[in-house]
């Protein structure tokens, strides 16, 4: 694998795992303990709340890719359910001190890929663990920009 390859495949994983994903590629020579390429993924960036993914040490490129891969695949699911659980309990917490839960207020602790992706299950997770809903989660625009209609009212 070139480094173009291995840098493809690895954003593609990252894209997967979430956008705070960082992933990094390790190569040991020489070593008491092992030798070859090893990948490691931590879904909520380095020192972050999501548990590291090892891919394993293997002697080729291709073949620490596929561990690594593999490997996610494991516990993609488990991620994910957390994330989800992680987010409705967001969204209860902002219902009750606002009123309203928005994509802007969870973005402060969730990425806007995330919110699409997984917004509904945790909008739904919520509203089936707690009596004082409803919850959802509104839409408030596009963050920091400003609307697109801005510039057809200035002219």
């Amino acid at each position: 694998m070139t480094p173009t390859e291995i840098r493809e495949r690895l954003n593609i994983l990252a894209q997967r795992v979430g956008p705070r994903a960082e992933i990094t590629c390790h190569m040991t020579v020489r070593s008491i303990y092992s030798e070859g390429v090893s990948f490691m993924v931590w879904p909520d960036g380095v020192g972050g709340k999501g548990n590291t993914v090892s891919g394993g040490s293997a002697l080729e490129w291709a073949d620490a890719m596929l561990n690594v891969e593999t490997k996610w695949a494991q516990v993609e699911e488990a991620h994910n359910e957390t994330l989800i659980q992680r987010m409705a309990e967001k969204i209860m917490q902002l219902t009750f001190q606002h009123g309203t839960c928005t994509e802007g207020a969870l973005r402060i602790d969730f990425g806007q890929p995330e919110i699409d992706r997984f917004g509904e299950a945790a909008a739904s997770r919520a509203n089936a663990v707690a009596d004082k809903g409803p919850f959802s989660i509104v839409k408030d625009g596009p963050g920091n920009s400003p609307p697109e209609d801005t510039e057809a009212e200035a002219d």
